[in-house]
């Protein structure tokens, strides 16, 4: 028996049972939860977090974007990751982010 079970980012979840599949509709809650786990990437593409802060420290202009379907906020505290894909990711921080600025780095 076999069971393979794909999550899409359209709120639905197509299941694979012995060859037969199967999509089902996930809950309005689970989609809430995944949008707000996205992970954002930042312009320019630091290679390190201590790149980034010296960045916002020397008031330099960082653009927050998603590398996904849902846009990326443009003001209050959300996740980024770096370097890019294909890169593996290195680094992770939680920023605050203004007009799609990053204006500080919390972790």
């Amino acid at each position: 028996m076999t069971l393979t079970k794909i999550y899409d980012m359209r709120l639905s979840v197509k299941i694979t049972l012995n060859g037969a599949e199967k999509t089902e509709a996930r809950s309005e809650k689970a989609g809430e939860e995944s949008k707000k786990g996205n992970k954002m990437y930042i312009n320019p593409n630091f290679k390190t977090k201590k790149e980034l802060k010296n960045a916002i420290k020397n008031n330099k202009s960082v653009h927050i974007f998603s590398p996904g379907p849902f846009p990326a906020p443009t003001n209050g505290v959300t996740s980024i990751e770096g370097p890019h894909y294909p890169q593996p990711h290195t680094w992770y921080a939680r920023v605050e982010i203004k007009d799609g600025l990053v204006i500080k780095v919390i972790s």
